[in-house]
């Protein structure tokens, strides 16, 4: 189908993994300008910042899969024009034209937008440690 999954990680430690297991490992940097879809999941606040959304491609799909619900740094982007798509789907928009799609406001997508009880999520947690 033509997808090509890139791997931008904080830790080395991952990243050696990542890169280990046949993915390319990259900068987030390098590729924001290409991307069609920006998924986290590192569990580091802050690893989306608004320099890094400035530099995505128009109309990129945001979202955070990772273990902080800081990983997108959405406080940065308060200033900007936020309009709502659907139940937990935002367009932002600069001021020079370019937006983003921001998937449940930038908050973690397994618990926002599931229709599982949060208590399911918990014991199926708690059951695979």
């Amino acid at each position: 189908m033509g997808v090509v999954c890139y791997v931008t990680e904080v830790d080395p430690i991952c990243a050696l993994q990542a890169c280990m297991d046949g993915f390319k490992v990259v900068k987030l940097e390098e590729v924001a300008p290409i991307l069609d879809i920006l998924i986290t999941a590192t569990g580091t606040t802050h690893v989306v910042t608004a320099k890094h959304m400035e530099l995505l491609k128009d109309g990129c799909i945001v979202g955070n899969m990772g273990h902080s619900v800081h990983e997108i740094d959405v406080q940065s982007l308060k200033d900007l024009k936020w309009e709502a798509i659907r139940k937990h789907v935002h367009q932002i928009f600069w001021p020079n034209g370019h937006k983003i799609f921001l998937l449940a406001e930038g908050r973690l997508l397994n618990h926002t937008c599931s229709c599982i009880p949060s208590l399911v999520v918990s014991v199926t947690h708690a059951t695979q440690v």
